[in-house]
């Protein structure tokens, strides 16, 4: 994966690259919302996808960046986030383990990821 520069908050309030030589500790903001639908039962994993849309205009999450992942809500009863990565620029792989036979129908979630870097 390739180094690049954060995007801050300029002092005329709009995006911009981090100055070569200028560092700072930030960390990518994206939102994004997951509709599924499956049968899992214990020993199980079964994945979604996540689109997600940055917080500072022009950013982008980079396919193998490490990240943080919360889903707004509690998830359904029994469900277990497995793991999570960037598998796509903007795009997020979940996988979900149960812990028993559950079925779930166009089960929608919204989700915040941060972006460590």
């Amino acid at each position: 994966m390739t180094q690049r520069r954060p995007l801050v908050i300029g002092p005329d309030g709009l995006s911009q690259q981090l100055q070569a030589g200028d560092t700072t500790s930030v960390h990518g903001k994206f939102t994004g919302t997951s509709t599924f639908g499956f049968s899992i039962s214990l020993g199980q994993t079964q994945t979604s996808t996540l689109a997600v849309t940055p917080a500072v205009s022009g950013d982008s999450l980079a396919a193998g960046e490490d990240i943080s992942l919360m889903p707004t809500a509690a998830l359904p009863a029994g469900i277990n986030i497995a793991f999570f990565f960037v598998s796509a620029t903007n795009t997020v792989t979940i996988g979900f383990t149960s812990s028993a036979l559950i079925t779930l129908s166009s089960t929608t979630i919204s989700w915040r990821v941060t972006a460590h870097r």
